[in-house]
């Protein structure tokens, strides 16, 4: 019986120092909190109500601006380009996209991204997203401009009927329309209070005010959106 004991009061004390040993063990174990993931998406863009800009015209960039907010620094990331395109071609229609910091008098300066970022819209209304997270790129604090350049490929035309006045001084004689082809894709616009540039013969300008009077001092701003992160 005695023996019996001994052996049972062995195996407790074996027991014992066993649970103390994993008890130390996971005093080694390390807790990791995960980043909490924010996005912002800025631009007020919208295919709503929109006017549809079907250029005919020799401009090949519109640009849009997006100043900078100290409240940007919590998501300072540039994540993707949002674009509301009209596609009427029969084909995947081609364009080009371009990133650049804002120079003097709210004009494109520096290409974040060096000959701009091919992309495509789809055939018919669309928003087509243009995902820019591998360039690693930061919103500028000097502003952003994104710009849209039309591409004059042949599997971008579409037709397109323009209609124009035949006037003699004051007086309309007659209404014309016309059938044109049309490069594609287009992009919705919206009627905004802030300026937006153009590409013309090889340099940038910005819009007058008084050429856009029917607008009520807006001007036809294209629609993009972009979405920033952490």
């Amino acid at each position: 019986m005695k023996h019996l004991c001994a052996l049972l009061l062995l195996f407790s004390l074996s027991l014992t120092a066993q649970v103390a040993v994993d008890t130390t063990t996971l005093d080694n174990v390390e807790v990791t909190t995960l980043k909490q993931s924010k996005k912002i998406t800025i631009g007020n863009g919208t295919r709503k109500k929109a006017a549809l800009s079907p250029f005919t015209t020799d401009w090949s960039m519109l640009g849009k601006l997006f100043p900078y907010k100290e409240s940007y620094t919590a998501t300072p990331f540039l994540k993707n380009v949002e674009l509301f395109t009209r596609n009427k071609s029969n084909a995947t229609a081609q364009f080009r996209l371009h990133l650049y910091k804002m120079g003097k008098d709210s004009l494109p300066a520096e290409e974040l991204v060096a000959g701009g970022i091919m992309a495509s819209a789809k055939r018919g209304k669309k928003e087509t997203v243009v995902d820019v997270t591998a360039y690693n790129l930061s919103m500028p604090a000097e502003g952003l401009i994104v710009a849209y350049e039309w591409l004059k490929f042949d599997s971008n035309l579409y037709p397109y009927e323009a209609t124009g006045k035949i006037v003699d001084t004051e007086i309309v004689i007659a209404k014309k329309t016309e059938r044109v082809l049309v490069h594609g894709p287009d992009i919705y616009s919206n009627d905004m209070p802030q300026p937006i540039s153009y590409y013309f013969k090889g340099y940038w300008h910005k819009f007058q005010m008084n050429q856009w009077s029917r607008h009520n001092g807006n001007w036809m701003v294209p629609a993009i959106n972009v979405t920033l992160s952490n």
